[in-house]
């Protein structure tokens, strides 16, 4: 069904984007009838400098920051949430990846909010005036901007955050606990319940040298599989570090061979030898 939800997409966001504009504009409008942007610009034209520095010199390193600190935050609340079973051998936790558009949307909150309550505090009866100004100079309401695009952002950040959360890897003495990305509740597997235990090594090669990537693989015998992670952290060695111990002591409590295979190099096409 993905040509329906892009079909869907294709008439849904530039009616939305329509609509903002004219919602904006109406604002705007209305603004001009009752606010002189001459007075207001000799009242408040001297802060434009020091808004564009502060953007500048303050606002981009704090919304980085912020953005970085919130990522950091969260890896670090996936891990300790995860349970603490006793004979724990060894733990994955969270793919990282999850929680980067949660940490962007908290950083860029807190760098907004952080933003505003310091101009509230300079200017503090005359803030909402010198917003009005803002608006009317821009031609945009950042505020409504923001209001808008919340929802948007903070309902697929709060449902990753929320699957997050409960999304990790143990193995025990006993048996392998799997509490997968999408799912409600771990799923327990004893070692005889194996049946293959395998890497994939990727080989890539680009500027002359030749690189591989191990893909891990645990499969059940109801099916199921267990996969290391993908995608452009596959090749964090941090990341490789955790997933091949977490492969081999399941090896070795479960006394199989881990299966190697190879994929053959692919040529990585220069910049601009793409049809």
């Amino acid at each position: 069904m993905n040509w329906l939800s892009a079909a869907v997409a294709a008439l849904v966001v530039p009616l939305v984007f329509q609509f903002f504009r004219r919602s904006q504009r109406r604002c705007v409008a209305s603004l001009r009838e009752r606010y002189d942007l001459a007075n207001l610009e000799a009242k408040y034209g001297h802060y434009r400098k020091w808004d564009v520095a502060t953007a500048l010199l303050l606002g981009l390193p704090l919304t980085g920051l912020a953005v970085f600190g919130s990522y950091k935050f969260l890896t670090w609340l996936a891990r300790v949430g995860i349970p603490d079973v006793s004979d724990t051998l060894r733990v994955v936790p969270a793919d990282r990846i999850v929680f980067m558009l949660p940490a962007a949307v908290s950083g860029l909150l807190l760098s907004f909010g952080l933003a505003w309550c310091a101009w509230r505090l300079v200017l503090r009866q005359n803030y909402e005036e010198w917003m009005i100004y803002g608006i009317l100079k821009q031609g945009i309401d950042h505020r409504r901007v923001v209001r808008w695009l919340l929802p948007a952002v903070a309902l697929p950040a709060i449902v990753l955050l929320s699957f997050g959360f409960d999304f990790y890897s143990i193995a025990t003495e006993r048996q392998v606990i799997v509490n997968r990305m999408w799912s409600l509740g771990e799923t327990a597997y004893d070692y005889d319940q194996i049946e293959t235990i395998e890497v994939e090594h990727r080989a890539r090669r680009g500027n002359g040298a030749v690189g591989s990537v191990p893909i891990w693989s645990i499969r059940f015998r109801d099916g199921t599989s267990w996969v290391s992670q993908r995608g452009f952290l596959e090749v964090d060695p941090e990341v490789l570090d955790v997933h091949r111990a977490f492969v081999e002591t399941i090896a070795e409590q479960a006394r199989q061979p881990v299966q190697v295979k190879f994929v053959r190099a692919r040529q990585e096409e220069a910049p601009g030898t793409s049809q």
